[in-house]
C-alpha cells in the first residue's frame, strides 16, 4: 500500500485476514487480531486502511461496521450476511445426483 506518507506491507493470517501492516523498515504500524466471525478483537491502528477482515480477497471495511463482500454486506457482530446472495438458488450448480463427464 502507498499512501502520501510512504509504503506500507500487508502481513495475513491464514484466513486471509489482515494481521498487521509493516514500514518499509519492517517497523510494525497496524497490528489486528479477529474472532472467528470477523469481529474485531484487538486494534492498533497508526495507518487508516479498510482492509481487514479476509482483507486479502478484496473485502472492505465500512464506516458502520459492516463488511463490504463485493455483492452484499457482512455483519460480524452477528456473523450472517444482512441480504440475500444476489445470485440466489442459482450459484449452487451441483447436487446429490449431479454427475462429472469427461470431455474429449
Amino acid at each position: 500500500m502507498a499512501t502520501s506518507a510512504g509504503r506500507y506491507c500487508y502481513h495475513f493470517n491464514g484466513t486471509g485476514s489482515t494481521a498487521a501492516l509493516t514500514d518499509m523498515t519492517q517497523a510494525l504500524v497496524n497490528s489486528y487480531s479477529y474472532d472467528p466471525f470477523g469481529q474485531i478483537l484487538g486494534q492498533q491502528e497508526t495507518i487508516a486502511q479498510p482492509f481487514k477482515y479476509v482483507g486479502q480477497y478484496g473485502v472492505m471495511a465500512e464506516p458502520n461496521g459492516l463488511y463490504y463482500m463485493r455483492a452484499r454486506y457482512y455483519d460480524p457482530s452477528v456473523g450472517r450476511f444482512i441480504s440475500e446472495d444476489p445470485l440466489g438458488l442459482r450459484a449452487v450448480r451441483l447436487t446429490s445426483t449431479s454427475t462429472l463427464k469427461t470431455i474429449p
